[in-house]
């Protein structure tokens, strides 16, 4: 018989997408905080008559600093585990333990962290953001609020490259049997694209919210890479 002592059924982890989903300041990487500077305002233009002087404007600028989070985890073995792997096989798994835990709280963080406590603030925790309603008590998806995603953030003048939306296998599976229109056409998921943009699937995307009589509701973002 086989000796099954080194196959491994390995843990099952929450999917981590912000490979293509961020974009990362190189120069912020191996460094402590590190400040960019940002423009918040544009000049005025203004429609005048011949040797009319336009009003004096400018465009306003201010700081943005990043500071780095830490995470921290821990790994332990037994001496049984020793019996069945070598030290260094011990060792690739549980560095490989490691990595993957630290890719599923980077995941948290950037979906559900709370900004406080040395979390980072996580995208379903930032205000000011243009919030798609699915009704006063929640709702089913459909197309409409899909496309509703895009046109609140073009309606921002953000440019749509690199944008995708991201939400959990609950949403996922409604997406893939609700067609795009009541009576007939193609279901709203085809693939992993719905309105010409991929969706990235990670469970850590909750399914817990309320909203008035609602419950058990799940979240659905829409992103730009280039401003993530």
């Amino acid at each position: 018989y086989p000796d099954n002592r080194t196959q491994l059924i390995d843990f099952l982890y929450h999917a981590s997408v912000w490979a293509n989903l961020t974009t990362v300041m190189p120069s912020a990487e191996g460094y402590g905080s590190v400040t960019y500077p940002i423009v918040t305002g544009k000049n005025n233009t203004e429609m005048l008559g011949e040797n009319k002087p336009a009003t004096k404007s400018r465009q306003d600028t201010a700081n943005v600093t990043f500071t780095p989070k830490t995470a921290k985890a821990t790994a332990k073995y037994t001496r049984e585990l020793l019996k069945t792997f070598s030290v260094e096989s011990l060792q690739a798994f549980a560095v490989h333990g490691l990595q993957k835990a630290m890719l599923e709280k980077r995941n948290q963080q950037i979906i559900n962290g709370t900004g406080t406590n040395g979390e980072v603030l996580g995208i379903f925790n930032v205000s000011g953001t243009n919030a798609v309603a699915f009704g006063t008590d929640g709702g089913a998806v459909n197309y409409t609020r899909i496309v509703e995603f895009e046109s609140d953030i073009s309606s921002n003048d953000v440019p749509l490259t690199r944008c995708g939306y991201v939400t959990n296998s609950k949403v996922i599976g409604a997406m893939k049997s609700t067609q795009k229109f009541a009576s007939f056409g193609a279901p709203i998921l085809e693939g992993n694209m719905a309105n010409g943009y991929e969706v990235y699937l990670t469970n850590e995307v909750r399914s817990d919210y309320t909203k008035g009589t609602g419950k058990g509701l799940s979240g659905m973002a829409f992103l730009n890479a280039d401003f993530c």
